[in-house]
């Protein structure tokens, strides 16, 4: 999907598991710009409510909408990185192919390791545990 007004990211596990060479279930993708001109580009997008975050059905995968004025983008796209569950999936892959991620991504992936973005992510979320050890089940040798 092209539109010079909204920027389009892959996002999380879909990012991780290209990079991996493994096949990719589903896409989550993250997009900065206003709602009028995602439904214009996206006539068929379904919002759904998930919390305070702007989120939209598209043909079965879903889009999490950042309203960013172009000046404040790439502070939204870092934090954005920050508050993701592991540095395994703390990672966007843009629509021209450039990939943004945790500082600690590339080195996990190679080792193998799953940690937190942060000292407070499971604390944040404690279900993220689960997800730690589907991870570990699902990906061989980490």
């Amino acid at each position: 999907m092209k539109n010079t007004k909204i920027e389009y990211h892959a996002a999380g596990g879909a990012v991780r598991d290209l990079l991996l060479g493994r096949r990719r279930r589903d896409v989550d993708y993250l997009c900065l710009g206003n709602e009028s001109d995602f439904i214009h580009s996206n006539p068929g997008a379904r919002k759904i409510e998930k919390g305070n975050a702007s989120l939209y059905l598209v043909k079965g995968q879903e889009y999490a909408l950042l309203d960013a004025p172009e000046d404040e983008r790439e502070s939204l796209l870092e934090k954005d990185i920050s508050r993701r569950d592991f540095t395994i999936n703390a990672m966007l892959l843009s629509s021209d192919g450039l990939v943004r991620s945790h500082p600690d991504s590339f080195e996990d992936l190679r080792q193998g390791v799953i940690r937190p973005v942060s000292s407070s992510a499971l604390f944040d979320d404690p279900i993220r545990v689960l997800r730690a050890a589907r991870l570990s089940a699902e990906l061989p040798g980490f």
